[in-house]
């Protein structure tokens, strides 16, 4: 099998003006994308978003081309709630890297606000570096903990972060 190169540079492709309703049937979440957006499930249960360059390279390393580049994505999953804290401190500790204590780890954070939409509520996070931020909400009906992550080797758009988080819902 010859090998071959995968493209190094992200597409200037803009994210489409028209959004697609997308749905996580096991976890019964319904949100919204850009029309040129993709989604893949993980294989440790996660649901990732990608932008069409950053989808079209994982496509090309999965097919055995070489090479490699940060992308930006945004990971949707349901995880364990930690009893022993409260959601906010958890959410701190989930964007810092879970290590050391929560006074340590509030020094690497930009800004902690709170974010509810009309069906759930939770914190948003976002670290100093700026190359990712996360969501930590509760779910309602259920003993778990919808975490919403964006990440990117550049800044993240917190406003596209914020769109995507605002479209989310949970349906029976």
């Amino acid at each position: 099998m010859q090998k071959y190169n995968c493209p190094l540079t992200h597409s200037n492709e803009a994210a489409s003006q028209q959004y697609k309703k997308l749905r996580i049937n096991e976890e019964k979440i319904e949100f919204e994308i850009p029309q040129n957006y993709r989604m893949m499930k993980l294989q440790d249960g996660s649901t990732i978003i990608l932008h069409p360059s950053a989808f079209d390279l994982l496509q090309c390393t999965a097919r055995g081309g070489r090479g490699g580049r940060g992308y930006a994505s945004q990971t949707i999953q349901l995880i364990n709630i930690d009893k022993s804290i409260n959601l906010k401190n958890q959410a701190i500790l989930e964007a810092t890297g879970k290590t050391g204590n929560l006074d340590e780890n509030l020094s690497n954070v930009e800004s902690v606000f709170k974010f509810q939409n009309d069906k759930m509520s939770g914190y948003v996070v976002v670290p100093k570096l700026k190359y990712s931020a996360i969501f930590l909400g509760v779910v309602p009906g259920k003993d778990k903990a919808l975490k919403v992550v964006a990440g990117c080797d550049c800044e993240v758009d917190t406003n596209s972060f914020l769109r995507l988080l605002s479209t989310i819902k949970f349906y029976e």
